[in-house]
């Protein structure tokens, strides 16, 4: 066999093993093909299916909340509507007390009993603002007078939080003659507000705030006091006596505050920093570890005061006045001994 006749050969079995391979690979790829396209299909579908059923469920949590946030918006509405169907019947129940009894609730014992108890009832039922509104009813009905020669509705146990006074008052700034006597205020604001001849006798006030208030002829005798605030009040002939202030929580800082009445108060560690407590009454006072710091104390009345670790540091008070109370003992003097 030549040379040429090999080579011929070679090349042939060359292709045909070629031709061999070419179809073995053919039939190999269209094996896979047929392998892995149910598997796309199926991977496909199960991606398909997964975020469908991630939307459906988004959907579904969706529709929750806003069903939810109808039915409470439609709680809200009902019971804005229930407050305001009490709150009408309470105006109509006093108004006809008003026409049977000659225009005055508190002339007899009948009505003031009766408005008494219906009263305190809707104070329990409505929320701080609708109690406002009913405050002022009474208020501008000539009810509820703060002043001692005239009687006032008895509003004592009546419990009403958030009650800012600054609603009450005449554009906002002046209230005056108005009793909530033996009554519990929390939260209460009070702030800018002017008042004169108001009771607020045995009332219980917790996180209430009088800053800047002006005050004149106001009666707090045997009030608790606590975390109240005076901060730059003006206080004229306010009667704090018999007075309970909780340890550390009530602050007359900056107050100005002469001829005020703190006979027999319990006043520990007050704050009556840089305050003007002239001509002021501290008669048998517990003031143990209050801070007078820079106040004036002109003429004030320390007779029988327990002084025990009161601050006076920078203050305006004589020799005399602080011998006549019962105990300085431990107390910073004027002089900082």
């Amino acid at each position: 066999m030549t040379l040429h006749e090999n080579s011929t050969q070679t090349k042939r079995g060359f292709v045909q093993n070629r031709k061999i391979c070419g179809v073995t690979f053919v039939q190999a790829s269209k094996s896979i093909s047929s392998l892995l396209l149910p598997v796309m299909l199926g991977i496909f579908t199960v991606v398909i299916t997964v975020n469908q059923q991630n939307a459906t469920k988004q959907q579904r949590e969706e529709d929750q909340k806003a069903a939810e946030e109808n039915r409470r918006v439609e709680r809200d509405i009902a019971a804005e509507r229930y407050r305001d169907d009490i709150f009408d019947a309470y105006i109509k129940g006093i108004g006809q007390l008003f026409e049977k009894y000659n225009g005055s609730l508190i002339s007899n014992r009948v009505p003031m009993t009766l408005a008494r108890a219906k009263t305190l009832n809707i104070f329990r039922r409505l929320d701080p603002q609708r109690n406002i509104r009913i405050i002022r009813f009474l208020h501008e009905s000539e009810q509820l007078s703060g002043t001692i020669e005239q009687i006032s509705l008895d509003l004592s146990t009546a419990e009403l939080p958030g009650i800012d006074f600054r609603h009450l008052a005449i554009y906002r700034k002046q209230l005056d003659n108005i009793s909530l006597a033996s009554t519990f205020l929390s939260n209460a604001t009070f702030i800018n507000v002017g008042m004169k001849h108001v009771n607020f006798s045995r009332t219980r006030f917790n996180d209430s705030s009088w800053s800047s208030a002006q005050l004149e002829n106001a009666e707090f005798t045997f009030a608790e006091l606590h975390n109240v605030n005076f901060l730059s009040a003006r206080l004229n002939f306010v009667n704090f006596s018999n007075t309970s202030f909780n340890n550390n929580s009530v602050n007359f800082r900056n107050a100005v505050m002469p001829y005020t009445k703190f006979e027999r108060t319990r006043c520990i560690a007050a704050h009556f920093n840089y305050s003007n407590l002239s001509q002021s009454i501290f008669f048998q006072v517990n003031a143990k570890s209050a801070s007078f710091n820079n106040a004036d104390l002109t003429n004030t009345n320390f007779s029988l005061a327990n002084l025990h670790k009161t601050n006076f540091a920078g203050t305006k008070v004589s020799c005399s006045q602080l011998n006549s109370a019962l105990s300085i003992k431990d107390a910073l003097l004027p002089n900082g001994t």
